[in-house]
């Protein structure tokens, strides 16, 4: 992991990265740098919480590459 892969992981933890609609349909990520996000859900690190507009969150594997447990449903 970098250090800017880990640093956005935090952030998806504390609930800063979220989408937000910019006008005329283009929406922009916002909390963390859009192109580590789009790494880390590409990974399986990170899930959005709706297809647009929605907030990012961890999965299990992105709060064990934290370090921290936990069993999703």
């Amino acid at each position: 992991m970098t250090p800017k892969q880990i640093e956005a992981l935090r952030a998806v933890e504390a609930g800063e990265v979220y989408q937000h609609n910019c006008g005329s349909a283009a929406w922009r990520i916002f909390g963390a740098s859009p192109t580590v996000v789009g790494r880390l859900t590409s990974m399986g690190l990170v899930r959005w919480t709706k297809v647009i507009g929605g907030k990012a969150e961890l999965t299990d594997a992105g709060r064990a590459a934290l370090g921290k447990g936990g069993a999703e449903g």
